[in-house]
């Protein structure tokens, strides 16, 4: 009888302890600075998607919404409002940069409602705002990140005037 000796193995023969958290849902809330709503393993490919009412502007520095990571510049990814303006930042670490940009080309507007989505599929990254594709990036390999922390909004910004409903990040292979 080997039972003592499968104590901390699964069915599919890897240890417990080694399985990470590979999606992570919110139902929402307001923004509001250095809080972490829990932690999210994500590799080359993922899905962030989001719901995001404007209030307004906060103060005339970055404003930030959502950060994943354990530090400023682990970015995977992170979304601030622009200083003095409602232009959205949006900024990904991969193996190139710590901060490869994909703002779009539109500001949001104070009161605004939007469907905001950044996706990394297969080296491709692709930002949608209410479902129109924003922004592009082919050939991109994104840093893998394990147990980072999601913040809404994170400890080195001010928080965005923002509130966040239907928070979804997952893996979409």
């Amino acid at each position: 009888d080997n039972d003592e000796m499968k104590e901390g193995v699964d069915t599919a023969g890897g240890l417990k302890e080694q399985q990470l958290p590979t999606s992570l849902t919110w139902k929402g809330g307001k923004c509001s600075k250095n809080k972490c709503i829990g932690r999210v393993s994500i590799d080359e490919n993922f899905v962030i998607e989001f719901g995001m009412e404007v209030h307004g502007k906060v103060c005339d520095t970055w404003e930030n919404i959502l950060h994943i990571g354990n530090e400023n510049m682990q970015r995977s990814p992170g979304f601030w409002l622009h200083p003095k303006s409602y232009k959205l930042h949006v900024r990904l670490s991969d193996t190139s940069s710590n901060n490869t940009g994909y703002d779009p080309n539109m500001e949001l507007e104070k009161g605004g409602i939007y469907k905001i989505k950044l996706q990394s599929i297969d080296n491709n990254v692709s930002l949608f705002i209410n479902d129109e594709l924003q922004q592009f990036a082919a050939n991109v390999n994104h840093v893998a990140r394990y147990k980072c922390p999601v913040f809404v909004s994170d400890p080195w910004y001010a928080a965005a005037n923002v509130t966040i409903t239907d928070l979804k990040i997952y893996n979409p292979k």
